[in-house]
C-alpha cells in the first residue's frame, strides 16, 4: 500500500530531522545548540500554509546547511574545537530565520486580503534571508578553511586530526557537494554594460577545448561580477556541472597558498609529507567531465615576490587536459607561462554616463537634477557608483555631491572595511602592490598625474617631468596595476576617486611638482598673442587657442594645487591672470575662484600686490558680461586697494560703465530687466574717466574707453555718434599696434553704416573685423558679427545669404556652449526660411530652439518660440496644431505672471480659433467663434487700461519685434472683433463702431493694409443690410483697389497676407455684383460720390 501524503511529509520532515538528532551527541552546547535551532525550523514545515514552497525550500536549506557542518565538525575533536568559536555569525543568521518562520504561521491566521497584500512582500524578505544564509556560509567556510591553513603552516603532522579519518556516508557525501556548490558566489543581480564580455568567455568555455581566460582590469571594476555571472550561466551549469569551483585569493600571497586553499576548498586530505600541488592536479585529472576553476583576485599572490612560483602553478593546472581556467586580477598584464585563449579579452573598462547612471539607480540611489554631476565625479567606475548609491539611498545627489567634495573618498565606504566596501582600501591594495614598490619613483609621478583631471598626451611627459628619468617605464608600471588609464591610444589619466585619495596620501611636492608648474605656465602665456599685442598668424592662434582650451581643466589644477605653497610664486599668479583674460577673451572656462584664490595668497606681499590688483580688475570685467558675478563696484574698491595705483580709479570706473552699457544694451533688446542707470549717466561716466585717463595718458585704457562710448551710442541708437566713436576708435588702436581694438572700431563703424543703409561701406567693415576676430579667437565677436550680417542681408532681401550668416552666427555660439545665443540665431533663420516662403524648415528650427529653452528654463523665451510656432503653422494650414501652440505660450506667461503677454497670447489663440471656425463657411463652428469672440475683448482690456506697452512683449517677438504702438495693437484688436461680427448675440451696429474705430486710427497712421483689412471687413457686414448693401459693395471696391496697387516690403508673410485679402476681396466682390447687378448703376454712382 502506498503511503498517504501526511505520511510522506512526515518522512520528510523526520529524516533530516533524526540526522541532527543523532550527531548532537558528538557535539559541545554552542554547536548542539545549532542542531536545536534547524531541528525547529524543521518543525515548523507542517504549519506553513502560506507562501508554502518559498518557507519550505528556505527550512530545508537551514536544515541541509547545519547537518553539513555538524557532519564535518563532529569528524574529530579538533573540528569541533576549530569551529565552536567560528559558529556564532551561522547562530544568530539561523536563529533569525527560525523568529522570521514563527511570525509567518502566526500571520497566516490573518484576513484573507492581508495576507494576499503582504505576500510579495514576505517573497522579498524570503530570498534576502536565503542570500544572507549564503553569505554566512561562506564566510565560515573561508575562516574554517584559513584556521586549517594555519595549522599547516604551524607543522601540524596530524592532517587526519583535523579532518577526520571517519569514512563519508552517502549523506555526507551529498553535504560536501552541497558545501562545494555554496561555496560559489551568488549570481549578481544587478549586471551592466558586460554583456559582451560576458557572451565572449561563455562561449569560449562552451568549447570542446579547454578556455584559458584572463579577466583583467582595475580594483572594483566588475571583475569578481563578471566570473560570478559565468559560474551561474546556465550553459557552463550544464557543461560543469558541480565540477565548478571557485578560489577567492584574497590574503593569498604565495603560489603554495594558493595550492593550501585549493586542498581546503576542495577538502583533499594533505598531509605535512604530501606533496599537496601534486595531490590537487591529481584529483582534478580524476575528476570525469569538464572541470571550470576560477582564480579570483589572483593579483594577491601574482604581483609579489613569489610571481615565478605562481606563473608555474597557473602552467601545470592550464595542462590538464579537462581544466578550463579562468583568473581575474587587477591591472593590464596576464601571467606568462600559459596559452591564454585568443583573441585575448580585453581589460574591463569603466562606464559611460548612462550606463553609471542606470547602476547607480539600480543600486538604490535616489535621483535629483545633479545626478549626472554627482557621476561624474566618479569618472564612470563601477565600485565608487554603487559605494555612492549605497550612501544615496537616504540623501539626493545634491546632497552628495556637497558630501563628496568635501569628504572625497572617505564617503565612499560602506560596513566593514574591504576591498569591495571601501574605495580607499581597493586603491590601498593597488598602491602597495609589489610592482609598484619595484618602482620607487611611481608613486610620485602618480601624484603628480592626479593634478591632472584631462589626463596627459604620453609625447608631452618628457616635457612636463624633463627631470624625471625612466618616466615611460614608470607610467607603463602604473598602467599594468590600473593606476592611470588611457582614455584614447596616445593619452593616460588617473579617475577621479583614485585621484582625490592619492592628493590626500601622498600630496605631490619637490622639484618635478615644480617643473610641471613651469610646463603649463609657459603653455598659459602663449595666450599674449590673442590679446592683440603681437602680430600673429590666425592659422598660430587658433592653434594656440585649442592647445589651451585642451588643457584648462590641468592648468587650473596645477596652479589651484601652486596657491597652496607656503611662498606662492609670481610667475604663478601672472599665468592666472593671463588665464584669466584668455577666458574672457575667448568665452571659456571660469577662472573666478581661482583668481579669488589667488588674491588671497598673494594680497599681503608687497611686490604681488600689484598683480592681485589687476586680477580684481579681470574679475570685475568678468562681471560686465552676463554671467553669475555681479558685484563690480566692490570688486573695484578691491582693485584700488590692492594696487595703491590712481588710474585704477578710473579704470575701475571704465569696468562698471562696460556692465552698465552691457546692462542697456539688453533692455533696449526687451531682454533685459530695468536699471537705474541711464544712456545719459553712463556718458557721463565714461567722459569723466577718460580725464582722468587722459591725465596719467593711459592710452590703451583711453582707447578701450573711446570704443565704450561707441558701443553706448550703438545700442541707444545715436547713429552719428557711433561713427565718430567708431573711426576714434579705429585710430587710437591703430596707434597701438592692437589689431584686436582696431577690429572693436570696425564693428561699430560698420554697424553704424549698416544701420544707415550703405550696405557696401558696413559690409566691409564688419567682414574685415570678422576676419580679425577669427584670428585672435574672438568667438562671441564672431557670432555677433555674423548675426549683424544676417540682418543686413534680410534688409537687403539677400534671403539665402542671410540664412548662412544666422547659421554661422548659431554654430559659433554653440560651439561656446552658449545654447541661449545659438537658439536665437536658428530663430532668426526660421523667419528668413518663412520669408522665403519654407514654413516646415522654419518649424523644425523652431521646435529645435524650443527644447534648447526648456533645458535653460527660459520661460519667456520658450513662449516667444511657441508664439512663433504658432504662426507658422498658420500660414501651412494647421490651424489646431498652431491654437495649441499659442495655448502653451499663454499658460508659460500665466506662469511668469506677465499680464501684457497674456493678452497677447489670447489674441493669437483668438486668431487661431477664427481660422478653424471659419475654414468650412458651410459648417460654420460657431462655439469657436463665440470662445474667439471672449479671448479678443480680454485682450482689448488689458490694452485699454494700460498707458504703456511692456518691454517684455519686445523680447517675446524677437527676434521680430513686431513694433506696433498701443494705439495700433488696440485698433488691431477692435478691427479683429469686427470681423467675426457673425458671432451669435451680437447686434451689427457693434461690430460697425469697432469696425470703424479701427479703420479710423489705421487712416491717421496711413497704414494702407489695414485701411484696405478695415474697409473689406465693414463691407462684408454692411452687405447684409438691404439699405446700405450699395455702400458696403463701395467699401469693398475701395479696399480691393487699396490692396491691388500695395506692394508691401517685408517678409513672405506680409506679402501673403496682401495677396490672401486681394482674393478673399475680389472673390466677394463678384459673388456680389452677379448676386445684385441691379445695384452695380447705384454702386457706379456711390462711388464716383465716395471718390
Amino acid at each position: 500500500m502506498a503511503p498517504t501524503n501526511d505520511a510522506a511529509k512526515a518522512s520528510t520532515i523526520s529524516a533530516p530531522k533524526s540526522r541532527l538528532q543523532r550527531l548532537k551527541g558528538a557535539l559541545n552546547p554552542a554547536l548542539d545548540k545549532l542542531a536545536d535551532v534547524a531541528i525547529g525550523v524543521l518543525d515548523f514545515r507542517s504549519e506553513l500554509t502560506v507562501n508554502k514552497a518559498e518557507c519550505d525550500a528556505l527550512a530545508l536549506r537551514v536544515a541541509e546547511i547545519t547537518e553539513s557542518i555538524l557532519s564535518r565538525a563532529s569528524s574529530s575533536k579538533e573540528m569541533v574545537q576549530m569551529y565552536s568559536p567560528l559558529i556564532k555569525p551561522l547562530q544568530e543568521c539561523i536563529d533569525d530565520i527560525s523568529m522570521f518562520l514563527v511570525e509567518h504561521v502566526q500571520s497566516a491566521f490573518a484576513p484573507g486580503l492581508a495576507r494576499v497584500t503582504e505576500n510579495e512582500r514576505i517573497k522579498i524578505e524570503i530570498a534576502a534571508k536565503d542570500k544572507r544564509l549564503t553569505d554566512v556560509v561562506g564566510a565560515l567556510n573561508l575562516d574554517v578553511n584559513m584556521t586549517v591553513l594555519s595549522k599547516f603552516s604551524l607543522g601540524d603532522t596530524n592532517p587526519s586530526g583535523v579532518f577526520g579519518s571517519t569514512p563519508l556516508t552517502a549523506t555526507s557525501q551529498q553535504a560536501r557537494t552541497a558545501l562545494t556548490l555554496a561555496r560559489l558566489p551568488p549570481k549578481p543581480r544587478v549586471f551592466h554594460d558586460r554583456e559582451s564580455t560576458l557572451k565572449s568567455i561563455i562561449a569560449r568555455l562552451l568549447e570542446p577545448e579547454p578556455a584559458h581566460l584572463a579577466l583583467l582590469g582595475m580594483g572594483g571594476i566588475g571583475k569578481t561580477s563578471t566570473a560570478a555571472t559565468v559560474l551561474h550561466d546556465n550553459d557552463v551549469k550544464t557543461k560543469y556541472g558541480s565540477n565548478r569551483v571557485f578560489l577567492s585569493c584574497d590574503s593569498v600571497t604565495t603560489a603554495e597558498g594558493i595550492v593550501s586553499a585549493l586542498a581546503a576548498a576542495l577538502k583533499i586530505p594533505v598531509s605535512q609529507e604530501d606533496d599537496a600541488r601534486a595531490l590537487i592536479l591529481q584529483y582534478f585529472e580524476s575528476i570525469e567531465g569538464s572541470v571550470l576553476v576560477v582564480l579570483d583576485n589572483l593579483e594577491s599572490a601574482w604581483d609579489t615576490a613569489d610571481r615565478d612560483a605562481v606563473e608555474e602553478l597557473l602552467t601545470e593546472l592550464s595542462n590538464i587536459d579537462n581544466l578550463s581556467l579562468v583568473i581575474t586580477m587587477r591591472g593590464q598584464q596576464r601571467p606568462v607561462g600559459v596559452d591564454w585563449s585568443q583573441p585575448l579579452l580585453p581589460p574591463l573598462d569603466t562606464f559611460d554616463l548612462e550606463t553609471s547612471k542606470m547602476m547607480y539607480i539600480s543600486n538604490g540611489g535616489k535621483t535629483d537634477g545633479q545626478l549626472d554631476d554627482l557621476l561624474r565625479e566618479l569618472d564612470g567606475w563601477p565600485l565608487a557608483i554603487v559605494l555612492m548609491a549605497y550612501q544615496g539611498q537616504n540623501r539626493s545627489p545634491s546632497q552628495l555631491l556637497a558630501a563628496y567634495r568635501a569628504e572625497r573618498t572617505a564617503l565612499l565606504a560602506r560596513g566593514r572595511a574591504g576591498h569591495l566596501n571601501s574605495v580607499d582600501v581597493s586603491i590601498s591594495l593597488s598602491l602597495n602592490c609589489q610592482s609598484i614598490k619595484d618602482v620607487p619613483g611611481s608613486l610620485e609621478l602618480l601624484s603628480l598625474l592626479c593634478l591632472l583631471p584631462d589626463g596627459i598626451e604620453t609625447s608631452a611627459l618628457a616635457d612636463a617631468f624633463p627631470e624625471m628619468s625612466g618616466i615611460l617605464h614608470t607610467v607603463r608600471v602604473l598602467e599594468q596595476v590600473s593606476l592611470v588609464t588611457r582614455p584614447v591610444e596616445n593619452e593616460i589619466k588617473v579617475l577621479s576617486p583614485i585621484r582625490a585619495f592619492v592628493l590626500v596620501s601622498h600630496p605631490p611636492c619637490g622639484p618635478h611638482l615644480e617643473r610641471l608648474e613651469d610646463f603649463w605656465i609657459a603653455i598659459v602665456s602663449k595666450a599674449e598673442a590673442l590679446l592683440g599685442s603681437e602680430d600673429s598668424k590666425e592659422e598660430a592662434n587658433a592653434q594656440i587657442t585649442k592647445i589651451i582650451m585642451k588643457g584648462f581643466g590641468n592648468i587650473m589644477s596645477v596652479l589651484s594645487y601652486a596657491l597652496k605653497a607656503p611662498e606662492v610664486r609670481e610667475e604663478v599668479l601672472l599665468a592666472i591672470l593671463l588665464l584669466s583674460a584668455f577666458s574672457l577673451l575667448v568665452h571659456y572656462g571660469d577662472t573666478w575662484e581661482l583668481m579669488k584664490a589667488g588674491i588671497a595668497a598673494g594680497r599681503h606681499t608687497p611686490s604681488l600686490q600689484s598683480i592681485c590688483g589687476h586680477m580684481s580688475l579681470v574679475q570685475a570685467m568678468q562681471y560686465s558680461v552676463p554671467g553669475p558675478h555681479s558685484n563690480t563696484v566692490a570688486l573695484m574698491e578691491d582693485a584700488k586697494e590692492l594696487s595703491q595705483d590712481p588710474i585704477f580709479e578710473a579704470r575701475g570706473m571704465l569696468v562698471v560703465a562696460s556692465r552698465h552699457v552691457e546692462q542697456l544694451t539688453l533692455q533696449a533688446m526687451g531682454l533685459g530687466k530695468d536699471v537705474e542707470v541711464t544712456a545719459e549717466s553712463v556718458s557721463e561716466m565714461l567722459q569723466s574717466a577718460k580725464v582722468l585717463l587722459e591725465a596719467e595718458a593711459d592710452t590703451s585704457f583711453i582707447a578701450w574707453c573711446t570704443q565704450l562710448q561707441g558701443t553706448l551710442a550703438l545700442a541707444t541708437g545715436s547713429i552719428e555718434d557711433a561713427i565718430s566713436f567708431g573711426e576714434a576708435t579705429i585710430a587710437a588702436f591703430e596707434e597701438l599696434h592692437d589689431g584686436f581694438g582696431v577690429a572693436r572700431g570696425q564693428y561699430i563703424l560698420g554697424s553704424a553704416y549698416i544701420s544707415q543703409r550703405k550696405w557696401e561701406e558696413g559690409d566691409e567693415l564688419l567682414r574685415t573685423a570678422l576676419a580679425s576676430y577669427h584670428k585672435y579667437s574672438y568667438r562671441e565677436g564672431v557670432a555677433i558679427i555674423h548675426q549683424t550680417l544676417g540682418t543686413s542681408c534680410v534688409q537687403q532681401s539677400r534671403l539665402q545669404d542671410a540664412v548662412q550668416e544666422h547659421t554661422a552666427a548659431a554654430e559659433t555660439f554653440a560651439s561656446m556652449g552658449d545654447v541661449a545665443e545659438a537658439a536665437m540665431s536658428m530663430r532668426h533663420c526660421s523667419h528668413v526660411c518663412v520669408s522665403m516662403g519654407h514654413a516646415l524648415e522654419a518649424i523644425e528650427m523652431i521646435f529645435d530652439a524650443i527644447s534648447s529653452y526648456d533645458l535653460l528654463g527660459d520661460k519667456l523665451r520658450c513662449a516667444g518660440c511657441r508664439l512663433e510656432l504658432g504662426n507658422w503653422l498658420d500660414t501651412v494650414g494647421k490651424f489646431q496644431e498652431s491654437l495649441e501652440q499659442h495655448l502653451l505660450g499663454l499658460q508659460l506667461c500665466e506662469d511668469l505672471d506677465l499680464e501684457q503677454a497674456v493678452a497677447w497670447f489670447k489674441r493669437r489663440a483668438a486668431g487661431s480659433l477664427c481660422r478653424l471656425a471659419y475654414r468650412d463657411t458651410s459648417d460654420l463652428n460657431l462655439e469657436a467663434v463665440q470662445e474667439a469672440d471672449r479671448l479678443f475683448r480680454e485682450a482689448l482690456l488689458v490694452f485699454e487700461h494700460v498707458d504703456h506697452l511692456d518691454p517684455t512683449l519686445t523680447a517675446l517677438t524677437s527676434p521680430n519685434p513686431f513694433g506696433l504702438t498701443l494705439e495700433e495693437l488696440r485698433a488691431g484688436l477692435k478691427r479683429d472683433l469686427a470681423a467675426i461680427w457673425t458671432v451669435p448675440g451680437r447686434d451689427a451696429s457693434e461690430s460697425i463702431k469697432l469696425g470703424e474705430a479701427a479703420l479710423a486710427v489705421f487712416t491717421e497712421l496711413d497704414v494702407k493694409m489695414e485701411i484696405a483689412a478695415c474697409k473689406a471687413i465693414l463691407g462684408e457686414i454692411l452687405v447684409q443690410d438691404d439699405d446700405t448693401r450699395t455702400q458696403a459693395m463701395a467699401s469693398m471696391e475701395e479696399a480691393f483697389t487699396i490692396l491691388k496697387e500695395l506692394e508691401p516690403a517685408g517678409s513672405f508673410i506680409m506679402k501673403a497676407r496682401r495677396q490672401t485679402l486681394l482674393n478673399d476681396t475680389d472673390k466677394l466682390l463678384s459673388s456680389l455684383k452677379s448676386r445684385y447687378s441691379s445695384d452695380i448703376g447705384q454702386l457706379e454712382e456711390y462711388g464716383t460720390r465716395a471718390t
